[in-house]
């Protein structure tokens, strides 16, 4: 991402299943881990502004000062996350300046390697279930949730068994389908009855 890709997401001003504002605040697992387990569930995975106040009604610029922004290192972020989730959870972070040269923390989350990623507390104070997929959900209002529609849920099982096959291929493995009854019925009439 970079000063431009930064300004259309700030001027678009709102929340997507891909992009998630939060306030000037210093780097604490508890208030990022939900957001970052559902979005390594989503296909490209997502955005986290930091720098970014919503006060319900637009949001407002505010930027992070540098002392808020060195909070943000990534091995020690990985450390406390690994805690949460399995497999871990993929990330990058950026700080990039908006056209007046506020500076923002720009998490950077990337879909799941293989599986996806569950929750592997409980956690009442964050509202984290163990054993718990979350998920940007479509059926309401955009949130970090644990997945709650079929839809949702569908896009998962099908992007998981997409990478399960590609994994498989590049292993030198064949994905074979076997043909239901009425298409083994419908071939044999097709081969002559072998």
């Amino acid at each position: 991402m970079n000063t431009e890709e930064l300004e259309k997401i700030l001027n678009g001003g709102i929340e997507t299943q891909r992009i998630e504002f939060k306030s000037a605040i210093v780097w604490d697992v508890k208030k990022f881990v939900k957001s970052m387990m559902a979005m390594s569930n989503l296909r490209d995975g997502g955005y986290i502004i930091v720098g970014v106040k919503d006060d319900g009604v637009r949001i407002v610029r505010e930027g992070i000062t540098d002392e808020l922004a060195k909070t943000y290192k990534i091995d020690e972020m990985k450390d406390k996350l690994r805690k949460f989730t399995d497999p871990s959870i993929d990330f990058s972070i950026m700080n990039i300046n908006d056209k007046d040269k506020k500076v923002y923390v720009v998490l950077r989350v990337f879909e799941f390697k293989d599986t996806p990623v569950i929750c592997i507390v409980n956690d009442k104070e964050v509202k984290l279930s163990e054993a718990t997929i979350y998920y940007r959900n479509t059926d309401k209002r955009i949130r970090s949730s644990a997945i709650s529609n079929s839809n949702d849920l569908r896009d998962l099982i099908e992007l998981a068994a997409i990478k399960k096959m590609r994994n498989m291929k590049k292993q030198g493995l064949d994905v074979v389908m076997t043909p239901n009854e009425k298409d083994k019925t419908k071939l044999k009439n097709e081969l002559g009855g072998l």
